[in-house]
């Protein structure tokens, strides 16, 4: 279910027999919230800050301005484990998140991070007493972290109803929007 090898489901027979992407627990049409998990949910400010000294790099630096293998890099060491205790609850968020689900809105948490590390994330997330409906996280392999938001909000969208999308990043935010899906930032309160 939505790990690993999820792009096989695009080319098989069944695939509308038996609904790939449809998530346990959450019915079909259903209101949901998306959420980004790190730089959203958690607070990345320190991370980011450890994450660019550990490279040697002024930590005035925003990462999305990193471009070839230093974004690699970077995106490698932030993504690790290694710097998972340097996250945070965000307060504004969580309360938000908590809001949606009270109001009978299904939240979804979506990570660029590894399935791998899907244990550690629950347990931080448990540590962080965080609800959620669901977790998704980036699959080991044949996932691009741009493109995988994307085109897993995409078949979500074909399934539910995505009351917003939020995510730090402006360029996630600006391609998310172009799919017709309410995508802010986690400084904004949704309508």
């Amino acid at each position: 279910m939505l790990e690993n090898r999820y792009w096989e489901c695009d080319y098989c027979d069944f695939y509308s027999v038996c609904n790939p992407f449809l998530i346990e627990g959450i019915n079909v049409g259903s209101a949901v919230a998306v959420f980004d998990l790190d730089g959203v949910v958690f607070d990345d400010v320190q991370k980011v800050k450890l994450v660019l000294k550990s490279m040697e790099m002024p930590q005035r630096i925003d990462p999305e301005d990193l471009r070839g293998s230093l974004r690699e890099q970077f995106l490698q060491l932030y993504l690790g484990e290694a710097f998972f205790d340097h996250d945070r609850p965000s307060a504004a968020v969580i309360n938000i998140l908590e809001k949606e689900h009270k109001a009978g809105v299904s939240t979804i948490l979506i990570s660029d991070r590894f399935v791998t590390t899907r244990d550690v994330t629950i347990s931080q997330l448990k540590a962080f007493k965080i609800s959620y409906d669901a977790l998704l996280l980036r699959p080991n392999e044949g996932a691009r972290t741009f493109s995988w938001k994307q085109e897993m909000l995409d078949r979500l969208k074909g399934i539910y109803q995505i009351k917003f999308f939020m995510d730090d990043s402006s360029l996630v935010r600006k391609e998310i929007g172009r799919r017709g899906i309410k995508a802010i930032p986690p400084t904004s309160t949704p309508d």
